[in-house]
């Protein structure tokens, strides 16, 4: 088994976070057989896996939940990407190009609808800036992922109650 490293660029924002919760991060990845570094002055996280490692695919569950950190999503909710039931992705919103989607998620943070199409879903949805973090169990994200697709296709009043 070869060993394999991702690095992951820290936002200045979310640095303060890593260093407060390190000790819980860390023996998360000990526990999963990966290895991570936390280099504080360049705001990096180098994640490797061990020589011993048998499931190579943890690499990348490690790879997105620092993603999912970063991006503000809870530890306990990223923490769920370790289990094989359960997937997690980054939807990025151009904001010219996909105007629709993007006044989607704007009214989810004003109307709180975020936790309703959880609720609805099973899965954690948490707007970030120009991103959107799904977390939940495979199907679900899939099929939320296809909805949010197919809002690119169809008509501007298009509002998050409706939505749901």
């Amino acid at each position: 088994v070869v060993e394999n490293k991702f690095t992951v660029l820290i936002n200045t924002s979310k640095k303060h976070y890593f260093i407060k919760n390190w000790n819980r991060i860390s023996k998360l990845f000990k526990s999963m057989q990966l290895n991570i570094i936390f280099e504080q002055s360049r705001r990096l996280i180098i994640i490797s896996n061990q020589k011993n490692c048998i499931v190579p695919t943890i690499l990348f569950k490690g790879l997105m939940f620092i993603r999912l950190v970063n991006r503000n999503v809870p530890y306990m909710q990223s923490k769920k990407i370790f289990n094989d039931s359960h997937i997690g992705t980054i939807i990025k919103i151009n904001r010219k190009s996909n105007f629709l989607l993007n006044n989607f998620i704007i009214r989810l943070y004003k109307e709180n609808r975020a936790k309703h199409m959880g609720k609805l879903t099973s899965c954690t949805i948490i707007p970030y800036g120009e991103t959107l973090s799904i977390v939940g169990q495979t199907m679900d994200v899939i099929y939320l992922v296809k909805a949010l697709g197919n809002l690119k296709l169809s008509k501007p009043i298009c509002q998050p109650k409706k939505f749901i």
